[in-house]
């Protein structure tokens, strides 16, 4: 894996981090982690660019070849494999804004800098905004992307496990990388910036006002290659009967194949502290357990991801196994 140092830290360039210091500009004020701070999944997922422009294509297997023992002399089917294309369109993230230009002026630092300084904030806002996106898909907005939940709904409802018939949380458990789960950026350039220049705009009382404007557009979209990348446990309770165990966990494990190795699993923070409530009673002195920050299960280490972007009490998911 390609990294590439920021900042004196190493950053592995599959990476939204790396693709933001390594777009065309970089903003004087900012450190890459800082924007992401407010978005754990988008941080923590892998990374690439997409495939032509703002749209994306990937193919997914959906049969394997024709392959069988067979005796001396005798034929076999010589069935070819069958794979789909899927195109992902990008939607634009737009955190582009105006300042009121004497405000700018009379910055300390100049103008330039106190936009700067205003580009940080407009991008937190906006990757906060993707990062609800990519988990919660077009219940969070329509005209968005498809998230997690979308991409479980619509092609893989036998990758999922209801835990009860009402309201509760998602937890979803997934493997990240170029032929799985994938954040899709624009492949000029994860922001698309212009040159911060001076206009005139309209208020909302329909008076004329001198201001500095300055474009801040993204690209972004959401891959989930393949049928078993990606699984969900629906309908989980905060409280009573029925919240977050390990158990539950390994249910879910069990809907992957073994040749399909899950590296994260995604909750929000009530789930991951009845995770935690739930092994308390189960250690050796007694004492509270510690809030898990890796699920060792598995045999590996799988990261949790603790997000708030994952409802706690989502709509009641009612299709599935």
């Amino acid at each position: 894996m390609a990294n590439a140092v920021i900042h004196g830290t190493p950053v592995a360039s599959n990476t939204l981090e790396y693709l933001i210091q390594s777009n065309d500009r970089n903003l004087a004020t900012f450190i890459a982690s800082d924007l992401l701070q407010r978005a754990p999944f988008l941080r923590a997922a892998y990374a690439q660019n997409a495939s032509n422009g703002t749209q994306h294509k990937f193919e997914v297997e959906t049969d394997e070849p024709g392959v069988a023992f067979r005796n001396v002399n005798e034929g076999r089917e010589n069935a070819a494999g069958k794979s789909k294309i899927v195109t992902v369109d990008l939607k634009i993230v737009d955190a582009s804004f105006e300042r009121d230009q004497a405000v700018a002026d009379g910055y300390v630092e100049g103008a330039v800098m106190y936009m700067e300084r205003e580009g940080v904030k407009a991008l937190r806002a906006a990757f906060a905004l993707a990062n609800r996106q990519l988990v919660r898909g077009t219940g969070e907005v329509a005209t968005g992307f498809y998230g997690l939940a979308d991409y479980i709904d619509q092609f893989a409802q036998d990758m999922q496990i209801l835990k009860t018939t009402a309201a509760g949380s998602s937890v979803y458990m997934g493997r990240f990388g170029e032929d799985a789960v994938s954040v899709i950026s624009r492949e000029s350039g994860l922001i698309s910036d212009g040159v911060i220049f001076p206009t005139v705009i309209n208020t909302t009382a329909g008076k004329q006002l001198s201001t500095y404007s300055f474009p801040l557009i993204s690209w972004l979209g959401l891959q989930v290659a393949g049928h078993y990348n990606l699984a969900r446990l629906a309908n989980v309770p905060q409280t009573g009967e029925g919240t977050l165990t390990d158990e539950m966990l390994m249910d879910l494990l069990g809907l992957f194949p073994s040749d399909y190795r899950p590296d994260f699993i995604l909750m929000s923070r009530a789930d991951v502290v009845n995770l935690a409530k739930s092994r308390t009673a189960t250690t050796p002195t007694g004492a509270t357990a510690p809030v898990p920050t890796t699920w060792d299960n598995a045999g590996y280490p799988m990261q949790i991801i603790v997000d708030d972007s994952v409802v706690n009490q989502a709509a009641t998911t009612t299709t599935g196994e």
